[in-house]
């Protein structure tokens, strides 16, 4: 009887509170996702106030996968307020990558040199290693910021977000009910699960997130 009378008790509460509860409640059974490979100089990082963003690499098999996605990442590091985003001109891209990176291996120097060009502190450098834009969705992106002043890098990511693990599900969720829409706890992950370019945006402001992180994750 006491039993019943509780469960009563908790039904009436829930037709009282209704969504707001789960509002309440939401926020504090989600995270941020528990990023392991990744690296911050946070001295250097202070000294760098214009970065030059070169267009991402692409070693997937889908065509767009560079334009979108470095337009997101863009996106989301310019919603920080802390550097002045460069961007070079189409027509620069090849010959500046060429310049950057031989044989997979960056030169430095010439990352030096560039950011001097372009009056930069710094310069991003970055490869989508995995992109799937189909049900669960996939994204994995290795960046670099190399500073100009120290000649290496100072601001590393590497990581792959899959949609289909329960970490990346609540972290995508939490991100949606801070950021985006506060009534996301009633579709659950429907709007993770049917959006790649909303996707993305979860997985490029949660990596740029880590520049305020501890120097470094697990490696």
């Amino acid at each position: 009887m006491k039993r019943l009378n509780l469960l009563l008790l908790i039904v009436i509460f829930m037709g009282f509170t209704g969504c707001d509860f789960l509002s309440r409640t939401w926020p504090s059974i989600t995270d941020r996702y528990p990023f392991r490979n990744y690296y911050v100089d946070g001295d250097g990082v202070l000294a760098v106030s214009r970065v030059l963003v070169m267009p991402f690499s692409n070693s997937t098999d889908w065509a767009d996968a560079s334009r979108e996605v470095t337009a997101v990442f863009i996106l989301e590091l310019n919603k920080l307020n802390r550097f002045e985003v460069v961007i070079p001109g189409d027509s620069a891209n090849t010959t500046l990558r060429e310049r950057l990176a031989k044989g997979g291996v960056i030169d430095y120097g010439n990352a030096r040199s560039i950011c001097d060009t372009y009056g930069a502190d710094a310069i991003i450098f970055g490869e989508i290693k995995h992109y799937e834009p189909y049900k669960p969705f996939v994204l994995g992106i290795k960046f670099s910021m190399i500073s100009a002043q120290k000649n290496r890098p100072i601001w590393i990511v590497d990581e792959i977000l899959d949609s289909s693990m329960r970490k990346v599900s609540n972290a995508a969720k939490h991100y949606y009910y801070k950021q985006i829409d506060s009534g996301v706890y009633r579709s659950g992950s429907e709007v993770m699960e049917n959006s790649m370019k909303m996707y993305t945006q979860f997985v490029c402001s949660s990596m740029i997130a880590t520049l305020n992180s501890p120097e470094s994750g697990e490696k």
